[in-house]
């Protein structure tokens, strides 16, 4: 769990929560979407945990829906990435 500088831990909010399911939903694994968001492993495993403890679900489905210039899934998929990278940095 993530701690303030006080050592307690520090909630997740809901964007934060819906961050992580979506990009460990993205890029397949915890590991994976560590590496994307510049996070250890285990950080982004608490949070994943903690979010599906909460009760979200990723989000990704709903994107590569709503993107029908797609060409193909992997092209689907690059746009989702790109997407969630914005995302990712605008709540940084």
């Amino acid at each position: 769990m993530a701690h303030n500088a006080k050592g307690s831990a520090k909630r997740l909010d809901d964007e934060q929560c819906q961050q992580v399911m979506d990009m460990v939903a993205a890029h397949g694994g915890c590991s994976a979407a560590a590496r994307a968001m510049g996070l250890g492993r285990t950080t982004v495993q608490g949070r994943h945990d903690r979010a599906v403890a909460r009760g979200f679900e990723p989000k990704v489905q709903a994107l590569l829906a709503g993107d029908k210039a797609a060409a193909s899934e992997g092209h689907a998929l690059k746009s989702i990435l790109r997407r969630l990278n914005v995302l990712l940095h605008m709540t940084q």
